[in-house]
């Protein structure tokens, strides 16, 4: 390995440890609370050393979230490679389970883009922030409109559901379940974990109680 090659992995490995400290601290402290100063002082860097690889703390932050999003941007489908032999209601039913198994198992990064994208909105000298968390959401509102499609296509809904309606339905649903679920503190969730998972069950069935009663 040349110089310079060595040089660059050395970087990119310091940038992950900045980036996996940084989670550990926002999860634990808050945004709040979120420092460079503190961020540099538990790396045992100068914050100097820590400018190099960030400009600011939202900086930091965005570089999280752009990593979160990269790391699930290609596990959006939650769907088995086959399920030609399924109708179409069950196929959603089954993305759905799918999805929400994938969002208790990755908790934390579910808090973390919450905790985020509320930052961003809120606070008003934050920089603009980047359209991957949305254009996550928007890949898999696509693969939920698919799945009704061939629900609709094979009689597995009840007639005349209007496809647009019933996803901006569901995902405010979602939404407001992925926030529940994102924004409880780490000690109320491992008390309540089981219940969130009936919780999640009764969702799904009124889905699909929504998406098949006359």
């Amino acid at each position: 390995m040349d110089k310079a090659a060595y040089f660059e992995q050395m970087r990119r490995k310091r940038r992950t440890e900045i980036l996996d400290e940084a989670r550990e601290m926002i999860l634990n402290q808050g945004i709040s609370d979120f420092n460079i100063q503190q961020l540099a002082r538990n790396l045992d860097i100068s914050t100097v050393t820590l400018y190099k690889y960030f400009k600011n703390s939202d900086d930091i932050m965005i570089a999280i979230k752009e990593q979160i999003v990269h790391n699930n941007m290609n596990q959006v489908d939650f769907l088995p490679s086959s399920i030609s032999d399924t109708s179409g209601l069950d196929s959603f039913l089954l993305l759905l389970r799918n999805f929400y198994a994938k969002a208790l198992s990755q908790r934390d990064d579910v808090t973390l883009l919450l905790l985020f994208n509320v930052h961003m909105r809120s606070n008003p000298s934050a920089e603009k922030q980047d359209s991957s968390f949305q254009t996550l959401f928007d890949k898999f509102e696509d693969k939920m409109r698919d799945m009704l499609g061939r629900a609709v296509e094979d009689g597995s809904v009840k007639p005349g559901l209007v496809i647009d309606e019933a996803i901006q339905f569901i995902s405010r649903m979602n939404l407001s379940m992925l926030n529940y679920i994102g924004l409880l503190s780490a000690e109320d969730y491992a008390k309540e974990e089981s219940a969130l998972q009936k919780q999640i069950s009764q969702l799904i069935h009124m889905f699909s109680l929504y998406l098949t009663a006359l």
